[in-house]
């Protein structure tokens, strides 16, 4: 396998070393998640889950969960960006990628700003 850089700076594995332009290959019907997605799946899902429980981080949440909102937040860590319109743009320019990068639908900036201003910090400083 090879690290392939493709459009818009997401990168993906290529199982036989091709250029591509998205971020997946299909090979065998099966879609090869983003690097981004590999590397956020690292963490064990279910800690993070008791943390969010622990805090109540989803009550009362419809569609923007604590789990999208660290993605988003790591994506934006690890691409540099500075403020939330950036990472909005950033994320909305490549919407069909959002699923596999792990985000369960788009990333609106307002919905963002919500997120951080309203869930408990601890959520994430104990899932570290």
């Amino acid at each position: 396998m090879s690290l392939i850089r493709g459009f818009s700076g997401v990168t993906h594995l290529s199982t036989d070393g091709r250029f591509g332009r998205f971020a997946t290959d299909w090979t065998a019907g099966m879609a090869i998640p983003t690097v981004f997605a590999q590397v956020m799946s690292i963490g064990h899902r279910e800690d993070f889950r008791r943390c969010v429980e622990r805090y109540g981080g989803d009550a009362h949440i419809k569609s923007f969960s604590c789990h999208d909102q660290w993605l988003a937040m790591a994506f934006a860590q690890l691409t540099h960006r500075e403020r939330l319109r950036d990472l909005e743009s950033a994320l909305g320019s490549r919407t069909e990628l959002l699923y596999q990068m792990g985000f369960r639908g788009r990333v609106q900036r307002s919905t963002l700003a919500d997120a951080n201003e309203q869930r408990d910090w601890r959520i994430y400083a104990d899932w570290a």
